[in-house]
């Protein structure tokens, strides 16, 4: 995905937080020191109040995937961001409602 700038929001219902597993990465080698520039996963997740909150940005490194992650609340918000110089067809991940009480709701 070449100059890729794209937003998810995932939202579950209330009183469940959001478990996010990534499947693949597709993504070449890059040769640039800081592997951010080429692109990154960024998940954030959004607040009783409306804050955003940064819970991992994860560069991306070949086909390195990221940790599974869950969140805090009840909406997250995933942006994947590329270069110009980068190709490739980009990821795949689930997501689950996990109750509050621990078991899986959907």
């Amino acid at each position: 995905m070449n100059n890729a700038n794209c937003e998810w929001i995932i939202t579950v219902p209330y009183n469940h937080v959001i478990e996010l597993e990534f499947l693949n990465i597709h993504l070449p080698y890059c040769m640039a020191s800081d592997t951010c520039t080429c692109g990154y996963i960024e998940i954030s997740e959004v607040d009783r109040n409306g804050r955003v909150n940064l819970l991992k940005r994860h560069c991306v490194v070949n086909f390195d995937i990221p940790p599974s992650l869950r969140s805090h609340s009840s909406m997250v918000i995933v942006y994947f961001r590329t270069n110009g110089n980068t190709l490739g067809r980009g990821f795949s991940a689930t997501y689950k409602a996990i109750a509050l009480n621990g078991k899986h709701s959907y």
